[in-house]
């Protein structure tokens, strides 16, 4: 649709407190209030003050979209010196609710947004319903496979520095650039979500999250072309239980110490999932207290895998340092390889990985009469039961 009104698809109960028209084209900003018990948005476009209260009900919006960056921040627009003020807009909750389809246009944009739905510094959000969000990435796609993008692609659903969120029930399809992105929050559950996107879309991953802590990623089923679940700088306390993975590159903590800077992940708990892929990048810092327990595998490449100098690139210069890896565990892992190397343990000699354990670990080829291997270098640790292939550098 050329253009749409958000105030036309709304019940008409609430036209009585939401003046504002939202076209395709315009940026929406927002700062958040309570009036009436109603958890409203005050429209700050043109301007406008506190008393221009607008209400946002999502529900009954079959198909709306918008071309540009929809932005609720809890703090915008509002003064410094206004301690009382701000404390209020950052403890108000937010519910939106996709009962419909939401889809961003299928464009490149001109400006570098990197950011569709985007959520700031809010205390108590609640994204929920049956309807789903379609990044529509076909084009950025195309454009990053031919290095014509002059702005970075747009990630659909991103929290920065928000606190206490739900996200429940949605789908999300086809992202320019990760699905969802959580960054700088604290408290985050995500549970039965579904998010899709082809196995060949750049950079696509399903959830990311980074400098992040408590967050629960449960009961989802998530098929991309990167990551299903990412976590990089940051991540603390995250645990991802009962996800469903595939097509992509598995649930991994990586991109650590990009460029030599100082990076660390710890205390991240996965379980009861299809898991396809860890790494690890050089710099320095550390990763550690990191468990994958009661993992299936179905012709994954790699199945298990820490690599402290990960290159993403052929031009990725050589590392002294790397980032610390210690007391990983892999529990009750089971599965086909579809790599002759089922599990590959490359550490460094500066910084060797330590207190890595494996116990009932069974991994077989995906090709009929081959056998798979392992590689192990600088790792130590212990093998607890069974563990196949055999991997001589962890005592028995």
């Amino acid at each position: 649709m050329a253009t749409s009104s958000v105030a036309q698809l709304m019940p008409r109960s609430w036209h009585r407190v939401y003046q504002k028209n939202l076209s395709v084209g315009e940026e929406y900003k927002a700062t958040i209030a309570e009036a009436g018990g109603v958890k409203a948005l005050v429209d700050l476009i043109n301007n406008a003050d506190l008393q221009r209260i607008g209400a946002l009900p999502w529900q009954g919006v079959l198909s709306l979209e918008l071309d540009k960056r929809f932005h609720i921040d809890a703090a915008i627009g509002t003064q410094q010196s206004d301690k009382d003020q701000l404390e209020h807009l950052m403890q108000a909750r937010v519910n939106m609710v996709v009962d419909g389809n939401l889809k961003r246009t299928n464009e490149i944009w001109k400006e570098n947004l990197n950011s569709w739905l985007l959520f700031i510094r809010i205390n108590g959000l609640n994204i929920y319903g049956s309807g789903e969000l379609d990044g529509q990435g076909t084009n950025w796609w195309s454009c990053k496979e031919k290095n014509q993008c002059s702005m970075e692609a747009a990630n659909s659903l991103r929290l920065l520095s928000c606190t206490n969120v739900q996200i429940s029930g949605l789908k999300l399809i086809n992202s320019p650039m990760m699905h969802i992105s959580v960054g700088k929050s604290t408290n985050v559950d995500i549970r039965g979500i579904t998010i899709s996107s082809p196995g060949d879309s750049p950079n696509t991953d399903g959830i990311h999250i980074q400098q992040s802590q408590h967050v629960m990623v449960t009961d989802s089923v998530i098929g991309t072309g990167d990551d299903c679940v990412s976590m990089s700088d940051g991540a603390v306390d995250v645990s991802v239980h009962n996800v469903a993975c595939g097509p992509g590159h598995g649930i991994s903590i990586g991109s650590l110490g990009i460029a030599g800077t100082v990076a660390t992940a710890s205390d991240i708990y996965v379980s009861n999932c299809n898991l396809s892929q860890t790494t690890n990048g050089g710099g320095s810092g550390f990763a550690r207290n990191i468990s994958f327990v009661n993992i299936n595998m179905n012709e994954v490449r790699n199945p298990i895998i820490i690599d402290q100098y990960y290159c993403p690139h052929s031009s990725c210069a050589s590392k002294t340092t790397a980032v610390q890896v210690s007391d990983v565990k892999y529990l009750s892992v089971a599965g086909s390889s579809t790599s002759s190397v089922a599990i590959a343990l490359n550490c460094s000699q500066t910084v060797p990985c330590t207190g890595i354990t494996m116990d009932n670990v069974n991994l077989w080829s995906a090709n009929q009469g081959q056998q798979v291997q392992s590689n192990c270098i600088d790792a130590k640790g212990s093998v607890k039961d069974k563990v196949s292939p055999a991997v001589p550098c962890l005592s028995q």
